[in-house]
């Protein structure tokens, strides 16, 4: 049978230990969005350089002397986007510390609860003992003053 002190530490435990699921779970998605937009900027970056290739290559084959407007206006449109990801990328990898730290911090409180929970165990299991070390004395004692005699 469970004392309360067992039943309270075991409650307290199954709470830090939802806490640390939790904080694990953000992180991973956190780890995961951060991994996605990391690829698209790889991406676009390779992107970018394809479309500078083909315009280059376009001018020393005897393409069009100019890549024109078109070829400005959409490599300058993938620079942008190329930076605004990046931009997202740098918050993401804030975000991605921040729930570093938080998992960080939940598995600290959930180890401290398994340490309570361990230190309670010893202490009851302690508590036992003394208590059937007592029962024993007191059967030995209440033995010794009958002259042995049932």
């Amino acid at each position: 049978m469970a004392t309360r002190e067992e039943q309270r530490v075991e409650m307290l435990l199954r709470i830090r230990r939802r806490a640390e699921r939790a904080a694990r779970r953000a992180f991973q998605e956190a780890l995961a969005r951060a991994q996605a937009a990391g690829a698209r900027v790889v991406e676009l970056a390779k992107l970018l350089g394809a479309h500078s290739d083909a315009a280059r290559e376009g001018l020393l084959g005897g393409g069009a002397p100019h890549p024109g407007e078109a070829y400005r206006s959409s490599a300058a449109e993938l620079r942008v986007e190329i930076g605004r990801r990046r931009a997202e990328l740098g918050r993401m990898d804030h975000e991605l510390a921040r729930n570093r730290a938080e998992l960080a911090h939940a598995v600290k409180r959930r180890q401290a609860a398994e340490m309570l929970g361990e230190k309670l165990v010893g202490r009851l299991a302690a508590r036992r003992q003394r208590r059937t070390m007592r029962q024993l004395d007191d059967a030995h004692a209440a033995h010794g003053a009958t002259g042995g005699q049932p």
